[in-house]
This record gives C-alpha cells, structure tokens and sequence, in this order.
C-alpha cells in the first residue's frame, strides 16, 4: 500500500476515534490530532522496520513538549522493543504496532469504501 493510502487510511481511523485531524505531514510529527481541544500528535516510523525501539518515543515525546500536545502515538507496522515499550510507560505516548494498526486501518478501509458512491461503469 502507498505511503499516502496509509496516511489517509490512518487518518480516518483517528476521525473514528473522536479526533479532528489538524494537519498531516508537519514538522514535528506525521499528524496532529485535536480532541476535546488537546492536541496529540502522530508519528508513523518506518514501515520496512521490524523493530522501533525508544528513541522513536522520546523523539515525540520530546515534540509534544514543543508544540504543548497533551499525548502522543507512535505507529508501526512493525513491533517495538522492550525499552520502548518501558521508555513511553507513563509519558501519555500510546504504541500502536502491529494487529491493533491492522484493525484500525481495517475499520477506516471499512468506512470509506461505505462512504464512496458506487456508480455503474459506462458502456
């Protein structure tokens, strides 16, 4: 799937979660999300990598406290390692790895296809 499928995938799955997305593609992260006027903040690593380890969660975490984000996601279609998994406890910054990203994109996938108006083709 292309990178740009997945972002508007991802997008959507975050819309179906309650948050407005603000902006994708900015400095500091992939997506900035507003929900209950908080600002979160969105990080897709590497979708080649089987592994995303802390710094990708102090990356954003670090981001957050620039921009005043109340919380954070780093997403990958790959798995995060132990320290990441220890480094994001506690700091509000959410790992979605895996068969949780599968089920979100699934969901979105399942509401934009509904969404699309299905026309006969022309003969």
């Amino acid at each position: 799937m292309k990178w740009a499928n997945v972002q508007l995938l991802l997008a959507e799955a975050f819309r179906l979660e309650g948050f407005l997305v603000k902006e994708i593609g900015g400095e500091y992260a992939d997506m900035v999300l507003v929900k209950d006027e908080r600002t979160y903040l969105v990080d897709c690593r590497y979708w080649s990598a089987l592994e995303v380890g802390a710094n990708a969660a102090g990356q954003l975490y670090g981001a957050m406290g620039r921009l005043d984000a109340k919380g954070g996601f780093v997403v990958t279609a790959g798995r995060f390692t132990p320290d990441a998994l220890e480094f994001a406890r506690g700091l509000n910054v959410e790992l979605i790895a895996g068969r949780e990203l599968a089920r979100m994109l699934e969901m979105a996938k399942e509401t934009i296809s509904g969404a699309l108006p299905v026309r006969p083709l022309a003969r």
